[in-house]
């Protein structure tokens, strides 16, 4: 139970971004803003995942060695991008697998890892 505890905000973002990337394209054809829309929203979404990942563990982040924060911020939302675009390949059609939303997937932790790399120097310098 503690680790429900601990890691809601994760698994809320998680289980939302499962729901979004699974759900059956609208009927009506509807024009995004810009193209590759859909890019900037995966980058959005995994950035906000990275971001909750970061904050359930901001107790324990500055003490892990760097590849455990690599691990945990970056490779862990990969792997699940990775793992919901073979989803959509597979078993949500219309939906497709497509490389790109993996890589905006990759792109959003990567920014996350980098804040907080960021901050992490900023505050030994201080």
């Amino acid at each position: 139970m503690s680790f429900l505890k601990k890691y809601w905000k994760s698994l809320l973002a998680a289980a939302t971004i499962f729901y979004l990337c699974t759900l059956r394209t609208p009927p009506v054809d509807i024009i995004p803003p810009f193209p590759h829309f859909d890019k900037v929203v995966h980058f959005g979404l995994f950035l906000i995942l990275a971001f909750c990942l970061a904050w359930d563990n901001r107790r324990s982040l500055s003490s892990w060695r760097k590849f455990q924060r690599i691990r945990i911020l970056v490779l862990l939302p990969a792997a699940y991008g990775a793992i919901i675009e073979i989803l959509q390949g597979v078993f949500f059609p219309p939906r497709t697998a497509d490389l790109w939303d993996f890589a905006a997937d990759t792109a959003g932790a990567l920014l996350v890892y980098f804040f907080f790399q960021r901050l992490k120097s900023s505050a030994i310098q201080a």
